[in-house]
Formats: structure tokens, C-alpha cells, sequence
């Protein structure tokens, strides 16, 4: 481990023991921390110096306790396969973390939240393409595209889930350069120690979450008809609104940008209370899917009702033509001079128009058709053909006739 200048060969804060590294460069020492562990510190140029060991010798916290209690500043390192996480240390307090450095996971996480617009992330992304001593998140922030408060939370919780995420390697190595710069520092100085602890519930909560969702690679879906009426937070909708029956744990956490331990933690509770589901074994219909083709089976009893069987139609022009000429009605007698002049109509709209006069034949008038409270209201039967009828006075009936006529009538 190296040491500060005029800080003697011995035991640093924490009980580690160390050694100076060789001051001509390219010499190297061992690194001897509690229990007999083991890790070197080398010089690579004459002026950085680096610690490096494996991590199954050095556990994380034991790193941190070191580099905090000599107040060290730079990069810690962690290679795990084709995993790269880097731990970001100002004077021993963690200024930032990322368990993977291929990756832009607090600007993700930002864009994910919609606190970033596509202009100011356009901009941002130039500059950081011109000037690579800067990231991305601090090019954010200069430019004022987010409040700075929020996201100095952001970029807390992310550090907790990115310690989360490498805390759980059991292999791999380590690399500490020291006084490393970083172009993502945003001024945050948080306590290693409050960091671990908060990392550490994260990880002894983990195995009740995952029994619900138990790989990154599982894919939900959502229920098509939950027991009970669905409620979701802002965060949970956020969510739910990216499932969409393909992709898995892994792609949900890319797209909203929350670690790990986040997305898992809202989607869990989701799949207990019934609103998402984790398909079966040979389940790859998604619920649109599955509906479709339940629907489809029901279609075959669906269409038009079955027609009824009849004749052969008559074509319209296969009919008698209709005689539509005017039928002539017969005239009245010519009146003589010595004849009376017929009776005036009588103006009543409960008085009939007059009858003609009735064959002689007839031993008795014919009764009218219809009830006597339609005759003594004036409505006439309808006449039995179509054909309309023109009712003219009668000259031969006179006034006294025609009130006997009534009389009778009325005496019906």
C-alpha cells in the first residue's frame, strides 16, 4: 500500500501493514492486511501508483476501511470476467460507483426518470464527444439540464445500487489508482461506511425478492384479469408501462435505468399481489396473443344468419301494368224549373255527408258499417277498395228527407 511522504514503514489506521513502494520507479511491495492477506502495491511510471490483489483475498469493505482511514483519492477498480466496476474515492469519502463502466448509468437512470429532454441530452452528448475529459453526467450538470439537488440523490442511490451489484463478487481482482482523475466528479462525498450498510440491506433482502422474479432473464407479462382493482405508484406505472411480454429483467432495467436491486424490488410486490405473471414452461403466447386466438375459435360460429328459403321472386316487370286512369262518376239528373231547389247543406261535423238514395229493391236500408259512436263523431269507414271517392249533394234529397234520415240513424 503505497504511503504518504514521511509516513514510516508500519501499520496504517486500520491495522493494515504496509510498505513504501521503491521511490525509482518500477518497484513494486506487498500489501499485508488483516488475517495475512496479501496484495502488492506498484509503481508503473515513477508517479502512479497503483494497489491492486484479488478479491477473494481482499473483501470490498476491507478496501474501503484502508482507503478511507488513509484518506486516499483516486480509482478503485474491480475486474470480474468481461465485468468492469470502478469505485470513485475523494480524500477516503466514495464520490460515485459504477458496476459497469461500459455503461452511462446515471444519465440512464436520469433519462429514465424524464428529467433530461432530448435537446439538452443532444448537446451534452457532443460535448462529451469533443472533450472526453468530461462525462456525460457532469456535462449535464454544467449545462443546468437538471436540478442540481435532484441529482446529487440520483447519483446517491446509484452509487448504493452499483456497490449492491459488486459487493456480491466473490472473484475476481482488484486495482487501485491512486489520484485518478475523474470526469464524472459532481462534487457528492458520501460515507463508505453508510454506503456499505445500505448496500449490505439491499443484500440481505435480495433473496426474498428474487424467489419472486429469480433471473434476469425472466419475462413478465400482464395479467389479463386481477382478482382485485389494480393501484400503482408513479414509479410502478413507469414500470408496467415497459412490459410488453418479450422483454426480460435485464432489458426493463435498461430502459428505466434503475439498478438491479430497484426494478426487482417494485416488479416483486407486482407479480405477489396478481398484476404481472411469470410465464411456464413452454408459455410464449403473450396475453394480446392468447386472446386472439380464444376469439378466433368463436369466429367459426359467427357470420351472417342462414337464409330462408323461398319461391321464385316475380320480376317487376313480369307484373300487370295498373290502370291508372280516372274513374268517371255518374252525373246527376238535370233539374226541371218546376222541381225545389235542393236544401242547403247542413253544416255540422257531426252530420254525414248525404247518401245516395237507395235502390228501390231494397226492402230496408242496408245498416252502416261501423259502431254508432263512430258515425255520431263523423268518422267515415274507409271505402274497401283505393280508389277515392268524390261525394257530390243529391238534388232529389230534400231536407225533410234527409232529418228522418238522421232520426233513424240516431234511433240505431
Amino acid at each position: 500500500m503505497p504511503q504518504r511522504a514521511g509516513q514510516p514503514n508500519g501499520r496504517s489506521g486500520d491495522g493494515a501493514r504496509v510498505r513504501r513502494a521503491d521511490p525509482t520507479g518500477g518497484g513494486s511491495a506487498r500489501v499485508q492486511l488483516r488475517g495475512g492477506r496479501h496484495g502488492r502495491a506498484r509503481r508503473t511510471d515513477g508517479q502512479t501508483v497503483k494497489l491492486e490483489g484479488p478479491l477473494e483475498a481482499f473483501g470490498l469493505p476491507d478496501l474501503f476501511q484502508l482507503l478511507t482511514a488513509t484518506r486516499k483519492s483516486g480509482g478503485l477498480h474491480l475486474h470480474r470476467g468481461a465485468q468492469r466496476g470502478v469505485i470513485r474515492l475523494v480524500d477516503g469519502a466514495i464520490s460515485g460507483a459504477s458496476s459497469d463502466t461500459t455503461r452511462q448509468s446515471l444519465v440512464r437512470r436520469l433519462v429514465g426518470a424524464g428529467q433530461l429532454t432530448e435537446e439538452s441530452l443532444s448537446a451534452g452528448v457532443a460535448r462529451v464527444r469533443g472533450d472526453r475529459s468530461v462525462g456525460l453526467a457532469r456535462a449535464m450538470q454544467e449545462a443546468g439540464a437538471v436540478d442540481d439537488t435532484l441529482l446529487l440523490d440520483v447519483a446517491r442511490e446509484q452509487t448504493v445500487d452499483a456497490l449492491f451489484d459488486v459487493l456480491r463478487w466473490t472473484d475476481g481482482t482488484f486495482t487501485f489508482e491512486v489520484d485518478e482523475a475523474d470526469g464524472d466528479d459532481l462534487g457528492l462525498r458520501q460515507s463508505a461506511d453508510e454506503l456499505v450498510a445500505a448496500a449490505g440491506q439491499r443484500i440481505a433482502a435480495w433473496p426474498a425478492l428474487s424467489g419472486q422474479i429469480s433471473s434476469p432473464d425472466v419475462v413478465l407479462r400482464l395479467t389479463p384479469a386481477p382478482e382485485h382493482d389494480p393501484t400503482l405508484t408513479r414509479d410502478e406505472w413507469a414500470l408496467v408501462a415497459l412490459i410488453d411480454g418479450r422483454r426480460d429483467i435485464r432489458d426493463l432495467v435498461d430502459l428505466c435505468g434503475r439498478g438491479e436491486f430497484a426494478t426487482v424490488a417494485l416488479l416483486g410486490p407486482l407479480v405477489e399481489r396478481g398484476l404481472l405473471e411469470v410465464p411456464g414452461e413452454g408459455a410464449g403466447d403473450d396475453v394480446a396473443t392468447g386472446l386472439l386466438r380464444r376469439q378466433h375459435l368463436i369466429e367459426s360460429l359467427e357470420g351472417t344468419s342462414e337464409p330462408v328459403e323461398s319461391g321464385p321472386a316475380t320480376a317487376v316487370a313480369d307484373l300487370p301494368p295498373v290502370d291508372t286512369a280516372p274513374v268517371p262518376l255518374p252525373r246527376a239528373p238535370e233539374r226541371t224549373q218546376d222541381e225545389p231547389a235542393p236544401a242547403p247543406p247542413v253544416e255540422s261535423h257531426s252530420v254525414l255527408p248525404v247518401p245516395p238514395e237507395w235502390p228501390q229493391e231494397e226492402t230496408s236500408p242496408p245498416r252502416l258499417q261501423g259502431s254508432r259512436r263512430g258515425l255520431q263523431s263523423g268518422i267515415v269507414p274507409a271505402p274497401d277498395d283505393d280508389r277515392q271517392v268524390v261525394i257530390e249533394p243529391d238534388p232529389s234529397v230534400n231536407k225533410g228527407m234527409l232529418l228522418r234520415l238522421i232520426a233513424g240513424v240516431r234511433a240505431v
